[in-house]
Formats: structure tokens, sequence, C-alpha cells
């Protein structure tokens, strides 16, 4: 925690700034008077965590009125403005300060409440003590970086610009410095987001504001999830925002580098797609990533570090952030927290052995800065086991006397030995004993790195190519026969000759019994089992590769849409729903999502999202004036009821509820009558249109999708496959069959 300079140094400070002198030589600051530069935001990297230690101060005011204008830089400064009047002396003769030192000692009392409150993002505290500085230059700066938090970026960037060119700051020093930074990010901020379109939850608690319309397909799941861990987390840690939460989602990775102080290299290096800072939450897009990443658990992650920088006046350090942030990820999803997964697990359980663990030293400013991806998951691995020993010890109630602590000040392995009710050094003796038994003998994995998507890659991606089947994908497999089989059996996959391809897989597994359950070889033969329409068969082969990778999108959605076809909708929604955590832009998923929904839609529901849509479970007819069912007792069809005529020039009575289309251009709401209400659009699932289904594509491997977000994934594609020519995939003959 930075300490705050008295009010006399802080006077002097003031001075000092613009090149004044309160006690010794002209310029001199003494080395207790620095001002430290602010604490870092929080930063999520390879494995879904938010770095930095916090500062922030807990506010249950709402924001004053925002700032807006350019100021009036004519105003000449007057006896009110210090600073200002300061650097107007004579260069090189005696100091000569303009007014009282009492305007000096007033100007550096409200500049450091601003700065504690706008560090604590109690923001209509930083108002008021704007709203009380004296007109001029330094306090446009103040001002600026107020409209910064408060995400007004264009008012940001004209008062700091102005405040900059105004020529009234000192050539050097922190003032300077902070116009500087917050201009720089303001103008950032601008270029990442773009034209952005905002959306925003029904609760009015979560904003969404998007770089590319694309990424609006998230918003229905994350509105969903931060509901949940809204009301999980107020009951847990005691806290809940009084005002809307933001999100910033970005389309490109490097944007992080333009809205805070990570580098590029900071963001390549660990793998970092999100971070909390400046009172919002800021992410890459899942769209953007080679395999997506676990984008809910990220939001959620994030949300956490907000809680905590509200609960603990923004004083929790890194390691607490990132240990209470990585216990509590999951909670949104699951009421216990999750054990660690076995890459983590395996690296946590080498470093106790070589006693080369990452140090809370390493650990600042931020997990983004270490120097690999390797080294940020064994740190989120070190600090979320010490905390769960320490929940699992001394449950909810330790986690909430630590928080109270570093709340009031005080440090927090101190805080953290009093939860426990030992000394920080036992408590770190007794951690080290619990994991060495937790994780000796356990097996392990390779870690997944974030990989982000290249250029050439985008479209394919897009498109629903599997770019996975690149390269050489069965190098592991060694030598011998069966590798060779597995080979020729990609190669026949990307030339459309599934078939073939299916019976290579099965003789390479043939070929080697150490072959027959390698979870690769599983997938591949899997998902060309349910391409060739055998989902019995692809079901164990799915099932045993999810064992293995469980956080693999496409494997995820394969599994799923397996389990769809054989019946079990339970076990199908758990697999959807993991692809839909980590990548939701696979274009058949929101099909399926369609068909294994449990409910039936009723006309006082809203509909915003593909998870919404259901399956009747009786034909519906289609031109009945609501949507109503033509199914007798036990679903045998009976006679419609006869139409009923209308009075002339009354007006059709019209279903009161609304169905919102989100599409890549804007929020459309329409009626509950068309071709867009909540009845037509469940007739569309369970009914299958006549002809070919707009809006479907064909990838290259001959599996029929549909265009994520589009009409068609609210209904049932399904082709049947032919004779294939490697040469013109685009000219294979299908025929609309209509089945699911």
């Amino acid at each position: 925690m930075t300490s705050r300079p008295s009010l006399r140094r802080s006077a002097a400070l003031a001075l000092a700034l613009v090149g004044c002198e309160a006690a010794g030589p002209k310029g001199h600051v003494d080395a207790d008077m620095r001002l430290e530069p602010g604490p870092p935001g929080h930063a999520l990297s390879a494995m879904s965590d938010a770095t930095g230690p916090a500062n922030h101060i807990l506010s249950a005011r709402s924001e004053a009125p925002g700032f807006s204008g350019r100021p009036d830089l004519s105003v000449r400064p007057g006896p009110g403005d210090p600073v200002l009047l300061a650097r107007a002396q004579t260069p090189g003769g005696p100091l000569a300060v303009a007014g009282p030192v009492s305007d000096a000692e007033a100007w550096s009392e409200l500049a450091e409440r601003f700065d504690g409150s706008i560090n604590a993002w109690d923001l209509a505290d930083a108002a008021d003590a704007v709203a009380a500085m004296p007109v001029g230059s330094a306090r446009d700066v103040k001002a600026g970086v107020l409209a910064f938090h408060r995400a007004t970026y264009p008012e940001a960037e004209s008062l700091l610009a102005g405040a900059v060119a105004s020529g009234q700051l000192p050539p050097a020093g922190a003032l300077r410095e902070e116009a500087q930074h917050y201009l720089d990010l303001a103008r950032g901020a601008q270029r990442a987001l773009g034209a952005a379109t905002k959306l925003t939850s029904p609760d009015g608690q979560v904003e969404l504001v998007f770089a590319n319309a694309k990424d609006e397909l998230i918003a229905p799941y994350l509105f969903a999830a931060m509901a949940a861990a809204r009301e999980a987390f107020a009951a847990d840690l005691g806290i809940e925002p009084d005002h809307p939460v933001r999100f910033e989602i970005l389309d490109d990775a490097v944007k992080l580098a333009l809205v805070s102080p990570l580098t590029r290299e900071n963001v390549y290096t660990t793998g970092t797609v999100g971070i909390t800072k400046y009172r919002r939450i800021v992410m890459v897009s899942p769209r953007v990533m080679l395999y997506g990443y676990g984008w809910i658990d990220t939001a959620v992650h994030e949300y956490v570090h907000y809680l905590v920088t509200l609960k603990t006046r923004n004083r929790a350090p890194v390691w607490l952030q990132e240990g209470l942030a990585k216990l509590l990820e999951t909670r949104w999803r699951s009421p216990e927290p999750l054990p660690l997964e076995p890459p983590a697990r395996k690296l946590l359980a080498k470093a106790l052995a070589a006693d080369d663990l990452v140090t809370f030293a390493e650990m600042y400013p931020s997990l983004a800065m270490l120097p690999s991806q390797e080294r940020a998951a064994l740190a989120y691995a070190q600090v979320q086991t010490m905390l769960g020993v320490l929940r699992e010890e001394r449950g909810g109630a330790g986690i909430d006397e630590l928080l109270r602590r570093v709340a009031a000040g005080e440090d927090a392995e101190a805080a953290l030995a009093s939860a426990w009710g030992d000394s920080f050094e036992r408590f770190d003796a007794h951690w080290r004993d619990v994991m060495k038994k937790r994780t000796a003998g356990k097996p392990g994995g390779a870690l997944r790195k974030l990989q982000f998507l290249a250029p050439d890659q985008q479209a394919a991606a897009e498109a629903g190519e599997d770019l996975s089947l690149l390269g050489d994908v069965f190098s592991h497999l060694g030598g011998g026969a069966a590798r060779q089989h597995a080979r020729l059996g990609v190669l026949l996959t990307l030339r459309g000759h599934l078939g073939a391809a299916a019976r290579q897989y099965e003789k390479a597994r043939a070929a080697d019994p150490r072959v027959r359950d390698d979870p690769k070889l599983a997938r591949r033969l899997g998902e060309l089992y349910l391409q060739l329409g055998k989902a019995a068969r692809a079901v164990p082969l799915l099932r045993r590769a999810g064992e293995d990778d469980p956080e693999q999108p496409n494997l995820a959605a394969a599994e799923g849409r397996a389990l769809r076809l054989v019946g079990d909708l339970a076990g199908a929604r758990l697999a959807l729903a993991r692809a839909v955590r980590v990548n939701p832009f696979i274009p058949a998923l929101h099909c399926d999502l369609a068909q294994v929904a449990p409910a039936r839609p009723r006309c006082d529901r809203v509909v915003r999202g593909p998870a919404d849509l259901v399956d009747p479970p009786a034909p519906l007819r289609r031109n009945s004036p609501f949507g109503r069912s033509t199914a007798g007792p036990g679903g045998r069809r009976v006679a419609p009821p006869p139409a009923r005529s209308e009075p002339a020039g009354r007006p059709r009575r019209r279903s009161r509820c609304v169905a919102i289309a989100v599409t890549r251009e804007r929020r459309r709401e329409e009626p509950c009558t068309g071709n867009l209400g909540v009845r037509a659009i469940a007739r569309a699932a369970r009914r299958p249109p006549r002809g070919r289904p707009r809006g479907c594509v064909t990838r290259r491997d001959g599996l029929a999708t549909a265009a994520a977000g589009s009409a068609a994934c609210r209904r049932r594609c399904a082709y049947s496959r032919g004779p294939t020519s490697s040469s013109r995939p685009t000219a294979r003959r299908r025929r609309w069959t209509g089945r699911g």
C-alpha cells in the first residue's frame, strides 16, 4: 500500500512540481516526497487470470454529472491557482509565490483527495474535488482523468489535449506525465473501439461495448453468467456494485496495449486476454483466438477483481487479487471451487519439489509481465491453492476476515496469518506440505497455451474449418504402421473421402494396441462417424477424447451433437455448454443448442439469443394465428379450429411478447408475429423448410453448418453426401433431408 504524504509535504510537492522550492535548492524534491506511480490494474493471462495490486475505495454514492465541453483556456490564473502562479516567477530569481501559502496547501489537499478517490474508483468524490479546484490547466488535467474513468473518451481527450497544449503545465513533473499518460490512453481507447456498439443487460447491471458487431453473439451468454455471478458474490463477498459494470470487448489482442500500460510483448508472451483497470473490464473476443479461450470464466474472474477492489478499498496486493479471482472464477457455474487442472497441478508439483516457486515480489506489478505462460500458470496455481487452503480450513469467514483486515490497512500477509490463526511462515509451511501430498504422483498434462489467430486464418476459422487438422497431428505416435494409417486418414479427410478416412483410422487403431485409446485418434474417428451419420459409434470415441481435453471447443461441440442424435439431451447440454464457454463462434453450435433447450417458448417470454430457442414437443400448424398447436392427446393430430373472422376496420390482435434478434448490423426488436416471432422461430426449429435453407454453408470436409447468428441456425441442417471430388469440393451433390 502506498503511504500518503503529509499535508506539509503535499504543499511542498505541489510547488516542487513546477520548479519551486520549499526547503532546499530550487527544483529539488526530497526522496521521501516523491509521488509513487499509481498501482497498475489487473491483467488476465494464459490461465484466465487478472493481475495487479489494487488501491480502490468503495463508494455507495452515484456518479456526479460528467464534465462536457472544452475548457476556457483564456482564463488567467488567479490567486486561487497557486501551482500556475508559482510558474510565473522570474527564472533564476528568488522564489516569489503569488497568493498565500494556504492556497498551495488547499490545492495539494484537493489534488490528494482527487488522486485517492480516482484510484479507488470513487468518481462521485473525485468530481466533488474537481469542482472545488480553481480554474486552470491543472484542474483540466484532473477533469480529463475523471472523464476517462467515466469512459467519455472524446471529452477526456479534449480536456487533456487542451491542458497539454496550453503551455501552462510545468515542462516536467508528475502533473504533465499524468496528463500525457491519460491523453495517450484516451486516444488509444478510441482507436481500439472505433465505431463501437453497446448492449445493456435486461437488469441494467452490465454494459457491453463491442469493437466489432460480430461479437454481439456472446451478449446473452455473458449477461446470464454475470447475473449468476452477481448473486453468488453478493452472498459470498458481501459486496455488489451500485453502478453498471462496463465490459469492452476488443477484436484484436494487440489493442490491449492501446488501452492499458501493457506492451505488445506482454500480451503475446503471457497470453493476456483481459484486464481490469480504470473502472472497466477489457477483454479480447474469443473469435480472434485460434481455439478460443475460457472467456466466460475470464469475465467472472475479472469481475472478482472488480469486487475485491471495491471491498478492500483497493488495498489488496497482486497475489491476493489473483488468488481470489482464480479461486472464484467458476463460482457462477459451481457452488464450490474446482480443483487444479492437470497441467497446473504438474507445474506446481515440480516447483515445490525444486523449490522454484514464483515469489510475491516477482508477481508485482502484474502477472502479465512474467517471462512466460508457464511462470504465469505456476503463479496462479500457487495463489489459488493458498487461498483455497484457507477457505477449506477456516471457511468463508476466513476469507471475509482476510479482506476486512486488508481493507482496514493491515499488511496482506499479516492479515492472512491472522485469518488462519498463526504466523504467515507457519501457514506457508503448512500449505507446502498439503500441496506436496495432493500433487504427488498425480497425472499431469501439457499446458494449453493461448494462440492468437493469424490474419490468414481468420476467414478459414469463421467458415468453420478445423485448423487443428493442419500439420502432422499424429507425430506423437512415433513411427510404424499406426502413424502411417493415421496420417493417410488425415489426407483423405481433407479431400472429403470420409468413409475411406474412417477405415484408415480403424486400421491405425488395430495396428498397435497402445494406439487404440489414443485421444487424438479417437477424436478424429469420432468426428468422422458423426459426419457419416453413425452417432452411436461416435459417442464413446468423443467421450474418450473429451476426458483428455475437456476445454477443446470443437470436440465438445461434436460430442454434444452426437449425444443429441442418440437421445441423451442432458449430456448434450453439458457438452454444448463446454463449447460455448470456450468458443461460441462455432457455426453449427447454436443449431444444436436450439434442439436441446429444455422448455417450450411462451408468448410472455423474451428471446434474447439462440439459447432461448426451444424445440416444441408437438408439431405446430404453419399458418395458425399465434402458432397454436394442432396436436391432440398423445400427440395425435386433430383438425385445426375454424378461423375467426375479424370485424372490418378492427386491427388484428398481436402477441405481447417480443423476439430480439441480434444481428451484425443492429439489435432488432420485432412483435411476436411474422417470420421473426417466437412461434415462427420455434416452427422453423421443429419443421425444416422446403428446399435448401438459406444461410447454410458447406465446409471442405463435407459437414453442413449454418453461419452463427443467422436464421438458418434455427433450423435443422443435414445433407446426404455422395461421391466427392478432391479437385472441386464445392461441386458435390447434396440433397436436403430434413433430418436433425
